[in-house]
């Protein structure tokens, strides 16, 4: 018998960002799930030689995104692992301790393409509701086709999540850090402050804008 419905979000997070947050979010609405799991990597193997900031840094940033979120939540369950963390081993691992719950786990159309690369892919399929990312209403015949043999290959459950078309991606925002450009619209205000704080990513800290900005939204009680 299930008992409850998880949705689970993978990833660097390096750093996390408004479409992470919608994907969360549309999964959570979309398949009336109890709560969205933000589960970020340790040492994910296939990212083994882009640049991670410390795991503190990063799990810090998502508490400061998930503030005045409360169906998602941050889950440190791969962060207090040793060495590689697979999916496979996570989801097996979160059976034996949650055995009357339902996970789903997101992702983007990107992943489900290489998803037969992974490791164990039928054991992922088994132990899990597969949920894609979706651009838009209209589901492209790329993605159809990936889903459709997805499914036959591993005998997978796979839903669509409507979400809007977004540019938006990590390794955007860390390039834009870098060379001084704006990041306002990509990350919350919180995110992008602690970014600031602790200069992270090649960021110099608070330029003359940002400090305006910040001292605008303490005197009117928070950003328009």
């Amino acid at each position: 018998m299930i008992y409850k419905k998880i949705g689970i979000m993978g990833g660097t997070f390096n750093p996390i960002h408004y479409g992470h947050l919608a994907l969360a979010n549309t999964a959570y609405n979309q398949f009336g799930l109890d709560t969205v799991w933000v589960m970020p990597s340790k040492v994910p193997p296939h990212k083994q030689h882009v640049e991670l900031i410390s795991a503190n840094h990063r799990i810090e940033m998502i508490k400061a995104a998930l503030h005045g979120e409360p169906f998602l939540q941050l889950s440190l369950f791969e962060m207090h692992r040793s060495g590689y963390t697979y999916t496979y081993d996570t989801l097996q691992k979160l059976h034996e301790r949650y055995p009357n719950t339902q996970f789903y786990f997101i992702m983007g159309g990107d992943s489900l393409r290489s998803f037969a690369s992974w490791r164990k892919p039928d054991v992922i399929a088994k132990l899990c509701i597969l949920l894609v990312a979706n651009r838009g209403l209209v589901v492209s015949e790329e993605l159809s086709e990936q889903m459709a043999r997805v499914t036959d290959q591993f005998q997978a459950q796979i839903g669509l999540l409507n979400i809007p078309r977004m540019s938006v991606s990590s390794s955007e925002i860390r390039r834009r850090i870098a060379d001084g450009e704006a990041v306002r619209e990509l990350i919350p205000p919180a995110v992008e402050h602690y970014i600031r704080t602790h200069q992270l990513y090649g960021c110099s800290g608070f330029d003359s804008h940002t400090e305006r900005m910040d001292d605008h939204a303490e005197k009117t009680g928070g950003a328009e």
